[in-house]
Order: C-alpha cells, then sequence, then structure tokens
C-alpha cells in the first residue's frame, strides 16, 4: 500500500514508540524544536495534536494541546496530554519551571545589568525614548523593566 493509500492514523501511528499506558510515547519521525512534525496532504502538523485529534476528536478554537510530561515528542494523548487555554499552557510552565526569564529567554534583548543600569538612569531622570535608544530597544521594553511588568526578578 502506497503511503498516499494508507490511512491517516495508520500512517500516523507507525511512527510513535508506543510504550505502557503511563509512560511517554515518543514521536519517531522528524521534529522541530522537540515537538514531531506529522506531514499531511494539507501540510506539517505538530505531532501531539494530531495524536490527541485521532483520540479525542477535534481541538476546539481556543484551545492548545499541552504536555503534563514536559515531553514535547510525547504523544500518548490519554495520559499524558491535556486541553487548556494558552494562558493554561503558559501557567503550567510556571509552575513547573519551565519557563525561562531574563537572559535565559533566547528572545531577550537586554541583560541583567543593563535592566539595572537602565533603572539608575531613568531614576536620575534620563527620558525613556534616550535610554530605549542606547540600549536598542522599544520604548515600550524601557517601560516595562522600570515599571518591573518585566524583569521582576532583578532587583
Amino acid at each position: 500500500m502506497s503511503r498516499q493509500a494508507m490511512p491517516l492514523a495508520d500512517r500516523f501511528w507507525r511512527h510513535v514508540d508506543r510504550r505502557g499506558a503511563d509512560e511517554c510515547w515518543p514521536w519517531k519521525a522528524s521534529t522541530n524544536d522537540g515537538y514531531g512534525d506529522f506531514h499531511t496532504h494539507s501540510g506539517i502538523r505538530q505531532a501531539h495534536r494530531v495524536a490527541w485529534e485521532l483520540t479525542h476528536g477535534p481541538i476546539p478554537p481556543g484551545m492548545v494541546v499541552c504536555h503534563h510530561c514536559d515531553n514535547r515528542a510525547c504523544c500518548n494523548a490519554k495520559r499524558h496530554l491535556f486541553l487548556g487555554t494558552q494562558s493554561d499552557n503558559i501557567h503550567d510552565a510556571a509552575t513547573k519551571g519551565r519557563m525561562a526569564r531574563g537572559e535565559l529567554n533566547s528572545s531577550a534583548k537586554l541583560t541583567e545589568a543593563d535592566v539595572v543600569e537602565i533603572r539608575c538612569r531613568r531614576t536620575a531622570g534620563e527620558a525613556v525614548n534616550v535610554l530605549a535608544r542606547k540600549f536598542r530597544v522599544t520604548r515600550h521594553s524601557v517601560t516595562n523593566a522600570v515599571s518591573r511588568r518585566t524583569w521582576r526578578h532583578v532587583p
């Protein structure tokens, strides 16, 4: 049977290492940032989302598929995956200590030393737009750092 003629579920599950009921079921094919990539006729889908849909049905609008096990490649939809909002997913990550904050966040443009300097200079009266230019960030980033909406962990 050709790949195209094989039912989607059969084609999907042959790429999953289905272990014991309580264990992670890792995706064995290609991945992107740790998440399994499943190639369909309509494009590439995340494997854990396909596992959820094959096991439980469609994912409701506004919901994401989260991992209890924190293993991005896991496709055990019965025991390790759950539905939640993006806010639930972020809260789950923060509760488990998985949120990269400060300089550990790959998107960070400032260092902790920069934040300390920005706060000191702003307290001394330096303008937000001047600080934004100096540190090559937006005015919004400077304002958030100074008001501690971001970088709260920096004294």
